[in-house]
């Protein structure tokens, strides 16, 4: 006898959507983060400010903020003026990068900024000086 009822349902495979290329980029869930070696630059100022700040900005980013101060000093019994020289070292990625450097004295008066570029080797040292003439009108920077 043949049985008349419903045919057995048969397990059909479920239709698949296309599936997106995997990226380039491997999957890892502990990134190891890229070490950049850094550079040494020795930043010299010498300027005659009584009292005022000195930024540095590195591609943008301040890397240095330092209050300059200036004190007395007889020229020829005749002239008194004021002077100072500081010294400064800051950490930098190796590769090329500009500086701005800005003067601002205490009382606003006078605001100097001027930008720099140069290339940072990894471990190694750049000398830049920093010199104002001698009424802080004109800032120049100088690769030592």
């Amino acid at each position: 006898m043949v049985a008349s009822g419903p045919l057995p349902a048969v397990a059909r495979p479920k239709s698949r959507k296309a599936r997106r290329p995997l990226s380039a980029q491997p999957v890892s869930s502990s990134r190891t983060p890229t070490v950049v070696p850094l550079s040494n630059l020795d930043l010299g100022v010498q300027h005659q400010f009584k009292d005022a700040t000195l930024f540095v900005w590195v591609d943008d980013q301040l890397a240095l903020t330092r209050p300059l101060h200036g004190g007395p000093q007889k020229h020829l019994i005749v002239f008194n003026g004021v002077r100072g020289v500081d010294s400064e070292t800051v950490k930098i990625p190796a590769g090329k990068h500009a500086l701005r450097v800005r003067a601002l004295s205490s009382d606003e008066t006078i605001d100097l900024s001027k930008t720099i570029s140069a290339e940072f080797v990894g471990g190694g040292e750049r000398s830049l000086q920093v010199t104002f003439d001698r009424h802080n009108t004109v800032m120049r920077l100088t690769w030592r």
